[in-house]
């Protein structure tokens, strides 16, 4: 976080008010070094964030058997989004992602994105039916 403060510091003057929000300039910032780190990241072997139970959740797990089901649930959810991310090309999962979880709107992550508006919503909607497609086979 600190590094993307930085880096919008020192780029400050390429921001453009006209093209999108503040925020989502600096979450296209952000992005691109969560990309970098990610591939740092990939060279090395560790357990997948999937399996990884927080030590705060820990000691509310009254037994192993519940800790088993956490971690059960997690790699089921993962196992689902990387059916979809099979599924769907990399631009599509991304901008579902910055929508649906980041709550950005389709203007902001048409800049963060570097597509126009049009483009964007076209990418949007091709990636929900997709997705619906694919869910309601699984079910």
């Amino acid at each position: 976080m600190v590094q993307t403060l930085l880096d919008a510091a020192r780029n400050i003057r390429r921001y453009n008010s006209r093209k999108a929000g503040f925020a989502a300039w600096v979450f296209g910032i952000a992005r691109r070094q969560v990309n970098l780190e990610r591939r740092r990241q990939s060279r090395r072997k560790a357990v997948p964030d999937a399996a990884q139970v927080p030590l705060s959740e820990a000691p509310a797990a009254s037994s192993p058997a519940s800790v088993g089901e956490t971690v059960a649930g997690r790699l089921e959810a993962r196992q689902r989004l990387a059916q979809l991310a099979d599924l769907l090309s990399h631009a599509e999962m991304e901008a579902l992602k910055l929508h649906h979880l980041y709550g950005f709107s389709v203007q902001e992550i048409a800049h963060i994105t570097r597509r126009s508006r049009r483009a964007t919503d076209s990418l949007l909607h091709r990636a929900r039916r997709k997705a619906r497609e694919r869910l309601a086979r699984d079910e």
